[in-house]
């Protein structure tokens, strides 16, 4: 299993938006991707900086996915993201949602 982690800081006041666009259309998009498991959002408590973990089953599948559905992503939070985000593909050591999927 591997996860993307993407870290970005949100724009003043954007949170509601974020929050909207995450559920009704980054969600959609990340489960129609081949080997997509679960995303996991974290914000500060100040809601100004969110780190997004989502998990995949296979390494090739989350690239598959940089390339082709996580552009698409970039755009729909371009109005509530400050810069770029910052991504970072990793090798699932441990995790408890194996467990779930089976």
């Amino acid at each position: 299993m591997y996860g993307r982690k993407v870290s970005f800081d949100l724009k003043p006041n954007c949170i509601s938006d974020f929050n909207r666009r995450q559920e009704a259309d980054i969600v959609p998009i990340l489960r129609k991707q081949k080997g997509f498991q679960d995303v996991i959002t974290l914000v500060t408590p100040d809601k100004k900086h969110v780190q997004a973990i989502s998990l995949w089953d296979k390494a090739e599948n989350a690239e598959a996915y940089d390339r082709a559905g996580f552009p698409e992503v970039t755009k729909l939070l371009a109005s509530v993201i400050d810069g770029k985000p910052r991504v970072q593909t990793l090798e699932v050591a441990t995790s408890t949602i194996h467990k779930t999927m089976k």
